[in-house]
């Protein structure tokens, strides 16, 4: 039997597959995941006093945070892309582009949150998972609702604020804050 007559058809699935997983990776943002989970791996390393009582919890713990937190960023991405669309640098984030729809990133951070707080739950302790829901809601609600009431435009973007606190421009005075 010869399959090379589909092989462009298969092509074309593959790269469709390829393009949801990349959009589906870029919606959890990536940087903001291993950023927070190095805090988090530092945390509980002190909390266990450099000895970790089970490698299974510990794993739990990370990949739970990082569960929640990508469902955090895709809720963070699905309030923000009417002003992600006026934003250079966030102009080609998928729900700004219009590539996957609001609905279905939503239904991508709930199955996220789902399967990160019951790994929490059952992985680790409640304590994390509450943690973690407190987190969640701040981030996605909490901060939102705020910059809805106190910005003109609606908007906070934070990240002006902390690259330069923890550059080193700030300390040598290329910019008064």
């Amino acid at each position: 039997m010869d399959h090379g007559q589909y092989s462009s058809q298969h092509a074309g699935a593959l790269k469709h597959w390829r393009g949801l997983f990349n959009t589906a990776i870029e919606l959890t943002k990536p940087g903001i995941i291993v950023g927070n989970l190095a805090s988090v791996l530092g945390g509980y390393l002190l909390a266990a006093s450099g000895h970790v009582a089970s490698v299974t919890h510990g794993l739990a713990t990370l990949l739970g945070t990082a569960l929640v937190i990508g469902c955090g960023c895709v809720i963070n991405n699905c309030i923000d892309r009417d002003i992600d669309r006026r934003m250079v640098r966030t102009c080609h984030r998928p729900l700004a582009l219009r590539t996957i729809r609001v609905s279905t990133a939503a239904g991508y951070a709930i199955v996220l949150g789902t399967c990160g707080f019951g790994l929490l739950w059952a992985g680790s302790n409640a304590l994390a998972c509450g943690l973690a829901m407190v987190g969640l809601v701040i981030y996605a609600g909490g901060l939102h609702l705020l910059a809805q009431a106190t910005l003109p435009l609606g908007h906070l973007d934070w990240q002006p604020l902390w690259g330069d606190a923890a550059g080193d421009r700030l300390l040598r005075g290329h910019r008064a804050v």
